[in-house]
C-alpha cells in the first residue's frame, strides 16, 4: 500500500514522539514506585494514556487509517492544556512555591538568596508551560494538516 506523502511523514513524526512518550512513561511509573503521591500517580496516568493514544495515532498514521489526523490532534491537544495547567499551577500556587525551597536549604543561605531560587524555579515552571504546551499544540497542528 502507498501511503499519502503527508501520512507518511506525520507517521515519522508519531513514531518519534511515541518513542520518546514510551520512555518517559517508563521512567515516570518507576519514579513513582520508588515515592507515590496522589499527584504524581495522577501524571503517571496522564502520560500512560497519552502515550497510548500516541501508539494508536502512529499505527493509523502508518496504515493510511483516516482518523489518525482528528486522533493525533485531539491527543496533542489535550497533552498541550495538561503541560500548560501543570506549568501554571506549580508556578503560581503560594504553597507550591513555598515548598520549592525546603526549610533546611533556607536555613543555610541568605533569604534573598531563597528568593532567587523561588523566581528561578518559577520562571522554569512557566517556561515548561508554555514551550511544552506550545510545541505539543503545534504537534497536534502537524497532525491535523494531514487531513483531507
Amino acid at each position: 500500500m502507498d501511503l499519502n506523502p503527508k501520512y507518511r511523514s506525520r507517521a515519522a513524526a508519531a513514531w518519534w514522539n511515541k518513542t520518546f512518550l514510551a520512555m518517559a512513561s517508563v521512567i515516570s511509573v518507576l519514579l513513582l514506585l520508588l515515592g507515590f503521591d496522589w499527584w504524581s500517580a495522577l501524571i503517571v496516568a496522564a502520560i500512560l494514556t497519552v502515550t497510548y493514544f500516541e501508539f494508536r495515532v502512529h499505527h493509523y498514521f502508518l496504515t493510511g487509517d483516516a482518523r489518525a489526523p482528528g486522533l493525533g490532534f485531539l491527543n496533542q491537544s489535550c497533552f498541550a492544556v495538561a503541560i500548560l495547567l501543570y506549568g501554571f499551577y506549580h508556578a503560581v500556587y503560594p504553597p507550591q512555591i513555598q515548598a520549592l525551597v525546603p526549610q533546611e536549604m533556607r536555613d543555610l543561605v541568605d533569604p534573598s538568596m531563597v528568593d532567587f531560587m523561588q523566581t528561578t524555579v518559577v520562571i522554569g515552571y512557566l517556561v515548561i508551560g508554555i514551550l511544552g504546551g506550545l510545541s505539543q499544540f503545534g504537534l497536534a497542528w502537524y497532525y491535523r494538516s494531514a487531513k483531507g
